[in-house]
């Protein structure tokens, strides 16, 4: 089954959440740090972990016309920037001792 779920299906897949999700739908490019990210988003966001490939699936939702979606991503900053994408640019780093506490 995996090998159908393509970036295509993953952007018909955030269509179809952004019905269903009143704030922002946050990709994320770690899945440890979309664990982070979830308690520090929102309650009316969602954190969606999409390992390697947030950049590419936010250019292929934005292509869409979908709104309301941002991106986080490890690496080089690529040129250009789009103003919801966040980039660490210095060398990944873990985050052991932050808890969410909810």
């Amino acid at each position: 089954m995996r090998e159908y779920i393509d970036i295509d299906v993953l952007a018909n897949w955030v269509l179809m959440l952004r019905a269903d999700v009143d704030g922002a739908i946050w990709l994320s490019e770690d899945g440890d740090e979309a664990r982070f990210y979830e308690c520090c988003a929102n309650q009316a966001g969602r954190v969606v972990p999409v390992p390697n490939i947030a950049s590419s699936l936010l250019n292929r939702v934005e292509r869409k016309g979908i709104r309301g979606v941002v991106a986080t991503s490890h690496g080089v900053r690529p040129a250009p920037v789009a103003e919801n994408v966040f980039q660490t640019v210095a060398r990944r780093r873990r985050f052991p001792s932050l808890v969410c506490q909810q």
